[in-house]
């Protein structure tokens, strides 16, 4: 499978003021959360290299390239994608928690099994165990989980998403892929060389048929929201999509990003159905 085009090209004006919005947001975050220590923010050149597919002759040193890559991983001269003004990284999950710690926000861990509706809004969420906790709005923000299909980037793959995220484990064929393909990069990367693997990961990316984020309230219920199908750009968007999410739960209407063409409604208007892949 050829790699997923990238969203911002396919929808370059819709997703990129989001985004850029977002980033910033993101950088206004890491002041105020100590970023670079919660949750290693931290801003990075971004470079694109082309791997050949025999081993070719080294290339004269590009400044662009790190020390550690070898001249010879890349067919052609490095494309540069971004740099630290417009590209960084941060830890997802320290990130999460470092956001729900400043937010002061109450956190249950739980399973939801039903969203309660009456008179068609809103009233709570069921939870198993627990019973009914009582809402004025739901945000449906599952990732993957908010559907039933998904596209897995990296070694892509379609496949069901499990119930239980503790499920969800990397293919040994995909990952052993990716370590030659590692290896081919750089050589302090090859694990018969003695780089530590520290783990290894898979992932379920939201993706919607049209390319587009599902962000606003659901047609027909009241007080139930729906953010998800950001494909493998949740975290660059998170900012944003919060932001906006607040603005028009409380207000009535999202100021800082127009969330016009991510309506969930714009699967009913073209009869289409909204699928994750």
């Amino acid at each position: 499978r050829f790699p997923r085009p990238r969203l911002e090209r396919l929808h370059p004006r819709t997703l990129g003021a989001g985004a850029r919005i977002s980033f910033g947001l993101h950088r206004r975050l890491a002041a105020a959360l100590d970023g670079a220590n919660a949750y290693g923010f931290r801003p990075v050149h971004t470079l694109s290299i082309c791997l050949p597919s025999q081993p070719a002759e080294p290339l004269s040193p590009h400044p662009l390239l790190p020390s550690w890559v070898d001249p010879s991983a890349s067919a052609a001269p490095p494309r540069q994608l971004g740099t630290p003004d417009t590209t960084a990284q941060v830890h997802p999950g320290l990130f999460t928690k470092a956001v729900l710690a400043a937010s002061g926000a109450d956190v249950v861990i739980g399973e939801v099994e039903r969203v309660v509706v009456s008179e068609g809004r809103v009233v709570g969420v069921a939870v198993k165990g627990r019973g009914v906790v009582d809402a004025d709005a739901v945000v449906l923000a599952l990732g993957p989980w908010s559907g039933r299909e998904v596209y897995i980037c990296g070694m892509s793959k379609d496949e069901d998403v499990p119930d239980d995220p503790a499920a969800i484990a990397g293919e040994p064929d995909s990952i052993a892929m990716l370590h030659k393909i590692a290896g081919r990069v750089s050589s302090q990367l090859k694990t018969e060389e003695g780089a530590e693997v520290v783990t290894e990961q898979a992932c379920y990316l939201p993706c919607t048929n049209d390319g587009l984020p599902v962000i606003g309230e659901m047609p027909g219920v009241k007080g139930c929201y729906v953010a998800t199908g950001h494909s493998c750009w949740g975290i660059l968007n998170a900012p944003a999509t919060g932001a906006a999410l607040a603005e028009l739960i409380l207000d009535g209407q999202a100021k800082i990003v127009d969330l016009a063409p991510f309506s969930p409604a714009r699967f009913l208007k073209k009869k289409s159905r909204f699928c994750m892949r």
